[in-house]
């Protein structure tokens, strides 16, 4: 099954997809935190536009590991110019997409009102 009749299937069901050549990596337990984060986010807003559902998954791995995307962020800082919105696709990470809304919400997040700002972030639905 691909990756895209993957994400179809799921509808509401919570199931987390993650690749075997990550398991034991250093950073699985972060890559396991921003996936679950995904699930529950999913069934809350199904939705969300891409570029918002990352920010939010990498803030949330923040809160639980207490560390940014070591990855994510020294690609911000190799490539400063790309747009917040980022391009995500699932054929290619791009980890300065994710660092911008990684930095973004993390932003957002610590001017604004802390966890309870994010959490009402995350608990948005859209009609």
């Amino acid at each position: 099954m691909s990756k895209s009749e993957k994400e179809k299937s799921l509808g509401t069901d919570l199931s987390i997809w993650i690749d075997h050549q990550f398991l034991g990596t250093p950073n699985f337990k972060e890559l396991l935190i921003h996936e679950f984060f995904h699930a529950i986010h999913y069934v809350i807003n199904p939705n969300e536009k891409k570029w918002i559902r990352e920010g939010l998954a990498e803030v949330f791995t923040y809160f639980i590991t207490h560390k940014l995307n070591s990855f994510n962020l020294a690609a911000v800082l190799g490539n400063p110019a790309v747009n917040i919105k980022g391009e995500f696709h699932s054929e290619v990470l791009d980890r300065s997409s994710y660092g911008h809304s990684m930095l973004y919400f993390y932003y957002l997040q610590r001017e604004c009102g802390g966890r309870d700002f994010f959490w009402g972030l995350a608990n948005v639905k859209k009609k």
